[in-house]
């Protein structure tokens, strides 16, 4: 790879998808049907049809980064790596800027050990200050100091320390309100960052603010992934938290038992029938089975 393959290929890409979105009803519904069909073959490592199914997804009309990103990834993985360079820099057209993935994702170890991949980080990097001039930098900061606050297990903390981190989620909390009331988010992932935010309230009425923003996230996003998640996590914790079954399968709990002393994790009260595998696996929580299996590793590293 070299700088100028890198520019003509962009200039093909600007020209292939030149327009994609003008004077065309785009077809969400459509979309959204290719974007799963690629993220179930993605998530059973059918690579190749993963990577069509978001080529299907990017012809429909979507510039998603995320999609084209996929895309690349898919090809990268079944070692068509030229074909995942043109879907790498149409994400990077479309505003791709996870600079951490592109960095460590090993899908592109190829392609990074190329003499002109700093082009690739400079797009990136230059993408990320666009991000940061249409987000909402406040909340975003609200957000960071919130994941920030969970960096080490709270078990290993002292009642002065969990104490004062509930103190700084309630000041962090009071912020957002104060945003929410004025109207101050728009994208995507400000609404992420604020449901974020919001899953770590003190009561029911927060985790459904969670879901509620996450939801809106995903309305705006259809493929932002930790959003998606997050609207199942948000709604499990709320249902639970006014003292219904969880549907998703977010929840596990570590308990004793207080007549045997044994301790143990369970995902009860759940109702497995609520949902289907089909909405478990969109949202990224899933399968029935998978989730079982899950549980029983944690059960048996007791």
């Amino acid at each position: 790879m070299n700088k100028a393959h890198i520019e003509v290929v962009l200039m093909t890409l600007a020209l292939m998808f030149a327009g994609c979105g003008q004077n065309k009803k785009v077809d969400q519904a459509m979309i959204n049907s290719y974007v799963t069909q690629g993220d179930s073959a993605r998530h059973e490592g059918d690579w190749q049809t993963a990577g069509m199914g978001y080529v299907e997804a990017l012809n429909a009309g979507s510039e998603s980064p995320k999609v084209a990103w996929r895309a690349a990834q898919s090809f990268a993985r079944n070692d068509e790596t030229d074909i995942a360079l043109r879907y790498l820099l149409l994400a990077l057209k479309y505003g791709y800027r996870d600079q951490e993935t592109l960095a460590e994702d090993p899908a592109f170890s190829e392609m990074r050990e190329s003499a002109n991949w700093d082009v690739v980080e400079e797009r990136v990097d230059a993408n990320q200050k666009a991000w940061l001039d249409t987000t909402n930098v406040a909340v975003y900061n609200l957000m960071l100091a919130d994941q920030a606050d969970r960096e080490q297990a709270f078990s290993t903390l002292s009642q002065e320390e969990l104490q004062a981190i509930s103190d700084r989620d309630e000041a962090r909390r009071d912020s957002l309100l104060t945003i929410l009331g004025g109207g101050g988010l728009r994208t995507a992932d400000d609404y992420f960052h604020a449901a974020l935010i919001s899953q770590h309230g003190a009561d029911s009425s927060w985790y459904k603010r969670a879901y509620e923003l996450s939801k809106k996230a995903t309305e705006l996003d259809s493929t932002h992934k930790v959003a998606l998640w997050l609207t199942a996590a948000s709604w499990d914790r709320y249902l639970q938290s006014v003292g219904q079954p969880q549907v998703y399968g977010t929840q596990y709990y570590f308990f004793r038992d207080t007549e045997t002393g044994e301790t143990s994790w369970t995902m009860e009260p759940y109702d497995t029938t609520a949902v289907s595998d089909k909405e478990r696996l969109r949202l990224g929580v899933g399968s029935l089975a998978e989730q079982r299996a899950n549980l029983l590793e944690m059960q048996g590293g007791l």
